[in-house]
C-alpha cells in the first residue's frame, strides 16, 4: 500500500512540474511578445503559436528525462534544502542546455 501511495505521489509531483514548466513556457512567450512592456522589443520576430507550442512539446519528454535522472522524484528522508534546491537548479539548468 505505501508504494502504491509512492507512485501516487511521484505521479502527481510530475504533473505538477509539468504544469510548472507549462506556466513558465506560455508565460515566458507572452511577457516576451504580448506584454505592456512589448514596446520595449521588437514586433517583427514574433514566433507563431502554434511553433512554440510544438516547442514546448518537445521540450516536455525531455524535461521529464532529465529530472527523473537526476533522481529529483525518488524519496529522501534526510537531507537539506540546499542540497535539494542544488539538485533541481542543476536538473533544470540541463534542461535548459538540451
Amino acid at each position: 500500500m505505501l508504494k502504491r501511495h509512492g507512485e501516487l505521489l511521484v505521479g502527481a509531483l510530475v504533473l505538477c512540474d509539468m504544469g510548472i514548466l507549462a506556466l513558465a513556457w506560455f508565460g515566458a512567450f507572452y511577457l516576451r511578445f504580448h506584454s505592456p512592456l512589448e514596446p520595449l522589443f521588437s514586433r517583427r520576430d514574433v514566433p507563431d503559436l502554434a511553433m512554440y507550442s510544438t516547442m514546448f512539446l518537445l521540450l516536455l519528454p525531455v524535461a521529464l528525462i532529465v529530472y527523473r535522472g537526476s533522481k529529483l522524484y525518488e524519496p529522501r528522508r534526510t537531507g537539506y534544502f540546499g542540497k535539494e534546491f542544488r539538485s533541481i537548479l542543476r536538473a533544470t539548468a540541463g534542461v535548459a542546455l538540451v
